[in-house]
């Protein structure tokens, strides 16, 4: 995996906001590909007539086409960063949108993820444990796109996501515009939701979700052998769960190693410092 660094502006808008994105992830040849591959997988397994939504989880295990995103240079070097080098695949999922009808209010259903990690730890010290990489297939440079809304911030908060009275978000919400390519990044704490697609076109959306090794992943608990058998470079398949280690969740040596050799230091050793300094 080729090395990327996260500037110190991304670190802290991400750290203070709860998001990043980025532009380009994906181009060329590998867009195509990975979009070629995503159609084939929903035409293939879920369309319904009729259907607003089309959801695949556990992906990267259907196809092939999405095993390279493991490690992609433009995103993945940033949640080693952003997280550390102790952490798995916990989830792949494909989101179609269709066009919403006219009818159809707007959703308000704000939420975490991991959000029985709250009710465990309580809100003040609930942390972030997991960052999603959303890859965007399709162009969604305008309102009402069918994208992600995002709360700045809320990534932060340690009481209960406020919403005016008579309002269905909250006052600084969000809608990030995207084309087809770009990428973000937000992490377990920050509050989302899904919006309603106002045009005539599909959003699409490959979701990555990589967490500490020692939680359990979403979409499976092993992958299967002939999944495993496919991939070959070391970092991905710690990121799959295939390197395990007697007495250890997961065998955490092939990051390890790929961070010492860029001089790339985890979350809690940046946090450490800063609170040293």
């Amino acid at each position: 995996m080729e090395s990327r660094r996260i500037s110190d502006e991304e670190r802290q808008f991400f750290d203070e906001n709860g998001y990043l994105i980025v532009r380009g992830a994906l181009q060329g040849e590998k867009l195509r590909r990975v979009v070629e591959a995503a159609d084939g997988l929903v035409s293939a397994r879920y369309r319904e007539t009729g259907s607003r939504r089309a959801s695949l989880s556990n992906v990267v295990a259907l196809e092939e086409s999405f095993i390279p995103l493991l490690t992609l240079e433009t995103t993945v070097p940033l949640v080693v960063q952003l997280l550390s080098f102790n952490i798995r695949l916990t989830k792949s999922h494909l989101i179609y949108k269709y066009p919403d009808p006219e009818d159809v209010e707007e959703p308000t259903f704000w939420h975490r993820d991991i959000r029985n990690s709250a009710e465990d730890l309580g809100p003040a010290a609930n942390t972030r444990m997991q960052i999603k990489v959303a890859y965007h297939l399709s162009d969604a440079m305008a309102p009402g796109c069918g994208n992600t809304w995002l709360v700045p911030g809320s990534n932060k908060y340690t009481q209960p996501l406020e919403i005016p009275e008579g309002a269905g978000d909250p006052a600084n919400a969000l809608e990030p515009q995207l084309r087809a390519g770009d990428a973000f990044l937000f992490e377990n704490r920050t509050y989302h939701r899904q919006g309603l697609n106002r045009t005539q076109m599909t959003r699409k959306v490959l979701m990555f979700g990589y967490s500490y090794a020692w939680l359990s992943p979403n979409d499976f608990e092993v992958q299967a052998e002939e999944v495993l058998d496919r991939i070959h470079d070391p970092i991905a398949r710690q990121l799959m769960g295939a390197a395990r280690s007697p007495n250890s969740q997961i065998d955490y040596r092939p990051l390890r190693e790929w961070a010492e050799q860029h001089g790339v230091r985890r979350a809690s050793e940046i946090g450490c410092e800063q609170l040293t300094g």
